[in-house]
């Protein structure tokens, strides 16, 4: 009792191969175009993303880097760190930005603070720059303390609206 199959029937079975072929092409050549127009029409949002995500490595590194030289130096702070909020970088002037978002917002001093002298080497390779703006005249990183001796990093140019910071 076997079956034949009719030429027909097996034209039919290569007809529903073909059109599930077909339309498996057809999806991932439209999944394709979406991802290129999404990264064609959108391509700020993800890396101003990652940007931030390196300004608070950025920040937290500077933070730390501070904190172990105080504790190398039996818990005395850094002698420049004042409370006056100030960006680092060798600029002699120039260096007075808006620093923050929102409420949290403060101008900084007119010069810049030098800290590699103090830091680059043993406790930071480098002092970090902005992704955006910084350079080593200008980092865009500000660092002030407060009246109770805690230490303040910030990220000047921080985008989509975050405020980054670290204190300690």
């Amino acid at each position: 009792m076997t079956r034949r199959i009719t030429r027909e029937q097996k034209e039919i079975k290569r007809s529903y191969g073909d059109l599930l072929f077909k339309i498996i092409i057809a999806s991932t050549i439209l999944v394709l175009l979406g991802i290129i127009f999404y990264t064609v029409i959108y391509p700020g949002t993800q890396t101003s993303a990652l940007r931030n995500v390196r300004r608070w490595a950025h920040v937290n590194n500077l933070l730390d880097s501070i904190n172990e030289y105080s504790v190398d130096n039996n818990g005395n702070p850094l002698p420049v760190i004042d409370e006056k909020l100030r960006m680092l970088g060798y600029a002699e002037s120039g260096c007075d930005v808006l620093c923050g978002m929102a409420e949290e917002t403060e101008k900084t001093m007119p010069e810049c603070l030098n800290l590699a002298t103090y830091l680059s080497g043993r406790y930071i390779r480098d002092i970090p720059y902005d992704p955006s703006k910084g350079d080593n005249q200008k980092t865009f990183y500000a660092v002030k303390r407060n009246a109770k001796g805690r230490v303040t990093v910030k990220a000047c140019v921080a985008e989509k609206g975050e405020n980054i910071y670290a204190m300690r």
